[in-house]
C-alpha cells in the first residue's frame, strides 16, 4: 500500500517508447479518448509515481502479467484477463512493469456537465458516463472480448480511408464498442456467484498466506473434484490455487522486506519457499524485481 503522503503527479503523459505505442485520438474525431495504447515489457522498468487523471477515468486490461495497482488505501492484484478502473482525481499506480508485461489502456477524459460526447445524444452520452463510472474498481472479464475490442480500435487507426470523415466515424465506434464490451464484462462478472467454499479459501490464502494448503483437501471440503476444484478457484481469483498461494506470499513478502527487520534468508525460510534462491527467483516473477532491489527501491 502508498503512503498517502508521498507526493501525487496531477497527471501522467504516456508516450511511445521501446515496446509501447500510444496513441492521442483527440485529433482523430474522438475527442475524449487522451490515450490508447498496449504496452509488453521487455525489461522491467519502474512505472510512475501516485498519480491522478484528471476528469479521466482510466481503464487497464492485463493480458500477461502478475503485478498490483496500489492507491493510498489499498493493494489491489492485477492478473491477467482483468480490468482495473481508477475513478476521475483518485490517486493511483503501477509501481513495476515486469519484464513481460503486457496491458491495454484507455484514458476517457469526461466532458463538461451538459456536453455530450462525440456522435452521442445528450441522453445517450449522460446513460455511458454513468456506466463508465459506477464500473468497478476491479473485475474480471471470461473471454477475449475486451482484448479483440482494444485490437479493433488499433486495426481501425491504422487502416487506410479513401471516404472523407469515415475513418473518424469507424473510429468513434471502435472506441464506443469497446467501452460498451468494458461494461457488459463487469455486468457478466458480477451477475456470476463464485463459489462460496472457493471463495472462502480465497480469503483464506490472502490473510494467512503462511499456512499451508492441500489441493485434496481444499476440494473435498468443497465435495468436488481437486481438478474442478483448481478450475473453480482459478476462474475466482484468476490463478491455479498454489500460483494464487506464491502470490500472496510474495505480497507478504513486500511488507517484511520494506520493513527491513528480516534478511531476505528469513523471509523465504518463513514464507516456505525450499531455498533463498528459488525465493528470489519467484519473487521477480511475480514483481520484476529481486527482494534486494525492492528493499533498496523502498528504502
Amino acid at each position: 500500500m502508498m503512503d498517502s503522503g508521498q507526493v501525487v503527479e496531477e497527471v501522467t503523459r504516456y508516450r511511445d517508447k521501446p515496446g509501447a505505442r500510444v496513441l492521442d485520438l483527440r485529433k482523430e474525431g474522438v475527442p475524449f479518448v487522451a490515450v490508447l495504447s498496449r504496452r509488453e515489457c521487455r525489461n522491467t522498468v519502474a512505472g510512475p509515481r501516485l498519480h491522478v487523471h484528471p476528469g479521466g477515468i482510466e481503464i487497464v486490461y492485463c493480458v500477461r502479467g502478475i503485478l498490483s495497482f496500489q492507491t493510498p488505501e489499498k493493494e489491489y492484484a492485477f492478473l491477467p484477463r482483468n480490468i482495473f478502473v481508477s475513478r476521475p482525481d483518485e490517486p493511483h499506480c503501477m509501481v513495476t512493469n515486469p519484464k513481460g508485461l503486457f496491458v491495454y489502456r484507455i484514458l476517457v477524459e469526461l466532458p463538461p456537465q451538459g456536453k455530450a460526447l462525440a456522435g452521442l445524444t445528450l441522453d445517450e452520452s449522460e446513460w455511458l458516463l454513468d456506466r463508465l463510472r459506477t464500473l468497478p474498481r476491479l473485475y474480471a472479464v471470461q473471454d477475449r472480448s475486451i482484448r479483440s475490442a482494444f485490437e479493433r480500435c488499433f486495426s481501425v487507426y491504422d487502416a487506410p480511408s479513401r471516404v472523407p470523415g469515415c475513418r473518424s466515424f469507424t473510429l468513434r465506434q471502435a472506441v464506443y464498442d469497446l467501452l460498451l464490451a468494458c461494461i457488459a464484462a463487469a455486468e457478466v462478472d458480477l451477475a456470476e456467484p463464485e463459489h462460496p467454499d472457493v471463495s472462502e479459501w480465497v480469503r483464506k490464502m490472502e490473510e494467512d498466506p503462511l499456512a499451508d494448503y492441500s489441493l485434496a483437501e481444499m476440494s473435498r471440503s468443497s465435495g468436488v473434484s481437486p481438478n474442478v476444484f483448481s478450475a473453480m478457484f482459478k476462474i475466482t481469483a484468476g490463478l491455479p490455487p498454489q500460483s494464487y498461494l506464491k502470490v500472496c506470499r510474495i505480497r507478504m513478502a513486500e511488507i517484511w522486506l520494506t520493513q527491513g527487520k528480516m534478511s531476505i534468508a528469513a523471509i523465504a525460510d518463513r514464507l516456505k519457499f525450499c531455498s533463498a534462491q528459488y525465493f528470489a527467483t519467484v519473487f521477480k516473477d511475480i514483481t520484476g524485481m529481486t527482494p534486494l532491489a525492492w528493499r533498496k527501491r523502498k528504502k
